[in-house]
């Protein structure tokens, strides 16, 4: 057979990849009318270490069962066929066998094994390929084809090669007492020892949970650790690294989603404000940049907790005439996340809890999860303008509650809290003697009557660390300059949380430099027409998605108050086919090619999130496309 057959078999082949060094392969040959695709994510779960597996695909065709045709994956197209066809594939599978040996050197490191018309074909591939001895054999659902020749062309090798054979008593494709023929016909040909084989009383035409764990666990694992001494496994991740969990990513990419190719993609659903282009950096903060990164000083490493000139900077920019902040104050961070990350690790150890908004963002509970901190989430209330429900947050404060966090104004409810419910928080936490985290990122991107206050200058006896950076207020998300602004009236965090918060900074040697030496004039020469263009494009945006999706059959949008986000009610029972947020989601990239967030990723169901940040002409093209959605999935009315 020409080589080029055996090319298009692997061109045409779904392959998973070795993990780590390539010593093993498992050819897998699926059955009549399956598909490559339906094997990969079983495989994936139990592939062994250092072993690809290789998955011909069949063509695709007008096979005939029964006297009736359908169009499907087959190897061959009739029964009756199935011996001349059959064997034009195995001595393609066989010259498959011949290109893997070249790259593990040796057949013992090759498993073929497969399902109904693969069983088939592997049992007989297997027991006639006579050129090595192959690892083993694997037959589910099939039996050997049973034909003079190649009865006559089993090799010496099929009296040792370990062969598992697992077919089901039910089984009404390849009967059973058909299979037991077979298995005698092999026996008087010196197969018999080296054969496992499971019958299962009460399974059909497939490969139980039994038969997939014997084949994973007793053969697959026994039989690619065969033979090579100290052969490597997986290396396991630390218990950090399992338990770090981005529930957008956990919810979102488990959804196979493919947008409406009619209609340009747009996005509400991404927090970087420099997406569209429409909001960028102020000049001056460019420039700044520019000349920083010219300078010899800046390229070397700085302090790790920020350089005295930039935290100066920070702790001018955040006080109040009547507050004033020092340097000693201020520890810089890789971007406000870092700085998140930093006030946890430092308040809490594994088992103790910290107490979370819900809806709150996910980054929260990703990084608690990921130092064993329990999450407590405290609910906030969407008819009142998403304030914090004071009385259940109290209820979930026990003896192992190590802090509060508070996030104002918030993501992703774009919530502004008034002082006096600033004011009542804290009269909880001082009750209960806990520290307040304030993610403060959106500190003064606030709308019209409305008026920020910070957490730390209300606060005069909860100590609070106050955690902010550059990437909102300067959309310059990539520049990874953050901050934690300590408030600590009555020194409870000296000589403990202030030092513990430096010792962590060393952990990245410090954030950007280049960023530290702009920091000056970033905040202090960008003219406050720049804040106000950028907040008139998020309050103008705001006030439009509002008022438009008012007339969007079963959706109630609360108008937001600052920071760039809005949430967004689905009432489900005004729809005819939209189960939940999810589905919500789901269907409008489909037919709009909208994406929006499902708040279900933020802890609430049956609310999105879309982000404000977008230029107006595709704020009112979304808006227009997500009436027309709504409208043609609502219930028609009476």
């Amino acid at each position: 057979m020409a080589a080029s057959s055996t090319k298009k078999m692997i061109e045409n082949a779904q392959i998973i990849p070795s993990k780590g060094v390539h010593r093993y392969t498992i050819i897998w040959i699926y059955g009549l009318g399956g598909n490559a695709d339906g094997y990969t994510e079983v495989f994936i779960k139990m592939q062994p270490p250092n072993t690809r597996i290789i998955l011909p695909r069949a063509t695709k065709r007008w096979v005939t069962i029964l006297g009736r045709q359908y169009y499907l994956e087959s190897w061959w197209e009739r029964d009756d066929a199935c011996v001349e066809e059959g064997t034009v594939i195995m001595d393609k599978l066989r010259e498959l066998i011949d290109d893997e040996i070249k790259l593990v050197k040796n057949a013992s490191n090759i498993i073929i094994g497969g399902f109904s018309q693969g069983g088939c074909l592997s049992l007989t591939t297997g027991l006639t390929y006579s050129k090595q001895q192959l690892g083993g054999i694997i037959c589910c659902g099939g039996i050997f084809i049973n034909e003079k020749k190649l009865l006559e062309k089993i090799s010496e090798y099929s009296k040792t090669i370990p062969i598992l054979t697992i077919h089901g008593k039910k089984d009404d494709i390849f009967k059973w007492n058909d299979v037991e023929a077979g298995l005698e016909l092999l026996k008087q040909k010196g197969v018999g020892d080296n054969m496992e084989v499971l019958a299962e009383d009460d399974v059909e035409h497939i490969i139980s949970p039994q038969g997939f764990d014997l084949i994973s666990k007793n053969t697959m694992e026994k039989h690619m650790t065969s033979g090579i001494e100290d052969a490597w496994q997986p290396v396991p991740a630390s218990r950090s690294a399992r338990n770090t969990i981005n529930p957008i990513r956990r919810i979102v990419d488990r959804m196979k989603i493919t947008p409406n190719p009619a209609k340009e993609m747009i996005s509400l659903s991404i927090g970087d404000p420099t997406h569209y282009g429409n909001m960028l950096p102020p000049v001056e903060a460019l420039e700044a940049i520019i000349e920083a990164v010219q300078l010899p000083t800046c390229h070397g490493y700085a302090p790790s907790f920020g350089t005295l000139e930039a935290r100066r900077a920070v702790a001018k920019f955040w006080s109040r005439s009547d507050y004033i902040l020092k340097p000693e104050d201020v520890i810089l961070t890789s971007g406000c996340s870092h700085a998140l990350e930093m006030c946890i690790d430092c308040l809490a150890d594994p088992g103790d809890n910290i107490l979370l908004p819900q809806p709150g963002f996910s980054l929260y509970t990703t990084l608690c999860q990921s130092l064993g901190i329990e999450t407590r989430f405290y609910d906030l209330l969407p008819d009142e303008d998403w304030k914090v429900n004071i009385t259940h947050l109290e209820s979930l404060i026990n003896d192992r509650t190590r802090a509060v966090l508070i996030n104002n104004p918030s993501n992703p409810c774009g919530a502004v809290y008034p002082e006096e419910h600033l004011r009542k928080l804290i009269e909880i936490c001082e009750k209960h003697h806990l520290p307040i985290i304030a993610d403060e990122i959106y500190a003064d991107m606030v709308f019209s009557n409305h008026k920020f206050y910070f957490m730390g200058i209300l606060s005069e006896n909860v100590p609070v660390l106050s955690c902010g950076g550059l990437s909102k207020r300067f959309i310059c998300p990539g520049w990874r300059v953050g901050w934690i602004v300590i408030h600590d009236r009555h020194n409870l965090f000296k000589d403990t949380i202030k030092p513990g918060l430096a010792d962590l900074s060393s952990r990245i040697l410090g954030p950007n430099s280049v960023t530290q030496a702009a920091l000056t004039h970033i905040l202090f020469e960008t003219p406050d027409s720049y804040y106000e263009d950028i907040l008139n494009q998020l309050q103008n945006n705001a006030e439009y998605v509002y008022r438009s999706l008012l007339e969007a059959p079963g959706l109630q949008p609360t108008m937001p108050q600052g920071a760039m986000y809005m949430l967004i009610r689905i009432n489900p029972s005004e729809f005819r086919d939209i189960a939940d947020d999810k589905d919500f989601f789901m269907k409008l990239i489909c037919e709009e090619s909208i994406s929006c967030l499902p708040a279900s990723v933020f802890g609430i169901d049956n609310f999105f999130r879309i982000v404000l940040s977008t230029p107006m002409e595709k704020t009112e093209e979304a808006c227009q496309r997500i009436i027309e959605f709504c409208q043609r999935h609502a219930k028609s009315v009476s």
